[in-house]
């Protein structure tokens, strides 16, 4: 299971606060299948970033099966990774010049997450 409670992150950009995510939450099943879309800059990849234990959210609670993930240090979050996480290359990995299907498109930016 995993699940956000009003999950924040937000960035310093010059002398402003942007918020990539506000007040997310968010509960996805074991063997659930979910899809992230949105339009260029709504926070899809933060989002992901967040549940790949890549980023920290800057305020709110992440619990992956249970345990809260939240603040592991680098090393926890590591072991959690590999346990837990598996991430495919990013679409910017598929060489540009070769047409995209719709599913290496949609594949290209997902997890798979092991739960118990």
């Amino acid at each position: 299971m995993i699940q956000f409670e009003k999950v924040t992150r937000s960035f310093q950009v010059g002398d402003q606060q942007v918020a990539a995510l506000r007040n997310i939450d968010l509960s996805i099943a074991a063997g659930d299948y979910v899809s992230i879309m949105g339009p260029s800059g709504s926070g899809k990849s933060t989002l992901l970033n967040l549940l790949g234990l890549l980023d920290r959210p800057t305020s709110g609670i992440y619990r992956l099966d249970g345990g809260n993930v939240t603040d592991l240090n680098d090393e926890q979050q590591a072991r959690v990774r590999s346990e837990k996480i598996g991430s495919p290359f990013n679409q910017r990995r598929i060489p540009s010049s070769e047409p995209k299907t719709r599913e290496q498109t949609v594949g290209a930016g997902a997890y798979r997450y092991r739960c118990a």
